[in-house]
């Protein structure tokens, strides 16, 4: 609102270019507040991904290079034919 009201003090307009000048106001603030709710949006859910990610490391006792390390096993024993068993000392 006092960014419409120095406008109209700056640059003294008529009455129906206030009237657009209100409109174009409130359609960008309508695009402003849905641009920020879409940011807003992707970083929970990234945040959400990345807490479920380590919520399930910490139910497995792993830390993010055990796993990697555990899943290339996995995948060399698996074009071998073995049993992958991962043994928790």
């Amino acid at each position: 609102m006092h960014i419409l009201l120095s406008n109209i003090y700056v640059h003294p307009i008529g009455i129906n270019n206030l009237v657009k000048h209100k409109q174009c106001v409130f359609i960008d603030n309508i695009y402003t507040f849905l641009f920020l709710f879409i940011v807003a949006l992707t970083a929970c859910v990234v945040l959400f991904g990345f807490t479920s990610w380590h919520f399930w490391l910490v139910s497995r006792a792993e830390t993010t290079i055990e796993f990697h390390m555990n899943s290339t096993e996995r995948k060399r024993l698996k074009e071998k034919n073995e049993i992958d068993i991962n043994k928790i000392v």
